[in-house]
């Protein structure tokens, strides 16, 4: 199967208003440094958060996130030699 489009790192879609404190990203690895970026409606991510993987998959965010419905949110993971150029 080909994909036509995917998304580069997680995706995360809220449809409530909640706070979020951390995340699950499958197959993170603990150390890993994680930006997390809001998807505006023209499609620009602008970072609005930082975490680090503790373990199993889990991210502790430096500060919680707070949602509303229809915000979206990707999360893109450092490499463990530093952190990836930002993405496009």
């Amino acid at each position: 199967m080909i994909f036509l489009w995917q998304e580069n790192g997680y995706r995360f879609d809220f449809d409530e208003t909640r706070i979020i404190e951390r995340i699950h990203l499958a197959n993170a690895l603990p150390g890993q440094g994680v930006r997390l970026f809001r998807r505006k409606v023209n499609q620009q991510k602008v970072l609005i958060g930082l975490g680090r993987v503790v373990e199993d998959g889990w991210v502790q965010l430096d500060s919680p996130l707070v949602t509303q419905p229809g915000d979206q949110f990707v999360a893109h993971l450092d490499s463990l030699d530093g952190p990836d150029l930002e993405p496009g």
